[in-house]
């Protein structure tokens, strides 16, 4: 099998295994963060409005579910890039200064 074959294959696992974690529990924001990039990339890659939908729904609830600042700035920064990508420059700003507030330590 060629190497494409074999991303290819480890992307459906890995996809296969974000959807289980988030039947098991909607709400883990860290889950919901990486399926809001997977459909952010999605939606870029094909123009899908509603999968660049899906990635803010799924950020804006990893933000809002977050107990973790780190995971909070993630968040945001996926929200943020859905809105730059919607030339929604205004939130896109008030996203990014908000990234900036977090007080970012690493974590242990």
């Amino acid at each position: 099998m060629s190497s494409t074959g074999d991303a290819t294959s480890a992307l459906r696992e890995a996809l296969h295994l974000f959807r289980a974690a988030f039947e098991a529990n909607p709400n883990h924001a860290r889950v919901v963060n990486y399926l809001s990039d997977h459909f952010f990339l999605r939606a870029v890659a094909t123009g899908d409005q509603q999968a660049l939908e899906k990635a803010e729904t799924l950020a804006t609830r990893g933000y809002s579910n977050a107990d973790q600042e780190s995971v909070r700035a993630e968040s945001l920064y996926y929200l943020a890039r859905c809105y730059h990508n919607q030339r929604d420059y205004e939130t896109y700003a008030i996203a990014r200064s908000l990234v900036g507030s977090l007080s970012l330590s690493p974590s242990c």
